[in-house]
């Protein structure tokens, strides 16, 4: 089975999934309507089918200043927004699924200079922890292309891999005037896998 990599966008109004890609057989959309099903019954199949067909999965959280909307403190007796269930949830059904390897976390920050890594390594409890309270110290911004491009990178050499990115997937790239580029900068990073997972 082909590696996977399932990106989750989320609209800043209705903090539902707009659009969700497979790398590998499936492909799934979604619309920035309110979702008619549960978040429970969504997330559970998600966690559900992810791990019956998988030998790990990774999941990647952009942090990014962008992400503070989604991802905020919440005042005693708030339930969170819908984006902070739905994500907390899914992070706790993965990391509870049974499967080859343990699920592996990540942080997706800016790439500079002095520190090239665009993911950060993390745990399940940091992972959900600032998903659920606000993130303490956003990156700058996240280049969308270099983002899918490193984790292709890390996905390679893993049969089966399924790779989820949560993120706002707002390109932003530091020099404004080729944000135009848009197409052609994602399509290259995409190269980074073969054609066949990209089937």
């Amino acid at each position: 089975m082909h590696n996977r990599l399932l990106a989750v966008r989320f609209s800043s109004s209705a903090f539902l999934p707009l659009a969700a890609l497979l790398l590998g057989t499936t492909t799934l959309s979604g619309c920035g309507e309110p979702d008619k099903i549960t978040d429970k019954a969504t997330t559970s199949k998600a966690a559900k089918g992810t791990a019956a067909t998988s030998s790990q999965v990774s999941v990647f959280v952009d942090a990014s200043t962008g992400m503070r909307g989604f991802m905020h403190p919440n005042a005693p007796g708030e339930t969170g927004s819908q984006f902070q269930r739905t994500v907390t949830e899914l992070l706790s059904n993965i990391n509870g699924q049974r499967a080859e390897q343990a699920p592996a976390y990540y942080f997706v920050q800016e790439s500079t200079p002095s520190n090239p890594r665009a993911l950060r390594p993390t745990t399940y409890a940091e992972l959900s922890n600032t998903v659920s309270t606000g993130i303490e110290k956003p990156a700058l911004g996240t280049e969308m292309p270099t983002m899918l491009r490193e984790v292709l990178k890390l996905q390679k050499g893993k049969p089966s891999a399924v790779s989820i990115v949560i993120s706002d997937f707002i390109y932003a790239p530091s020099d404004p005037k080729q944000t135009w580029k848009v197409k052609t900068d994602v399509k290259d990073a995409l190269s980074e896998a073969s054609a066949a997972n990209l089937a």
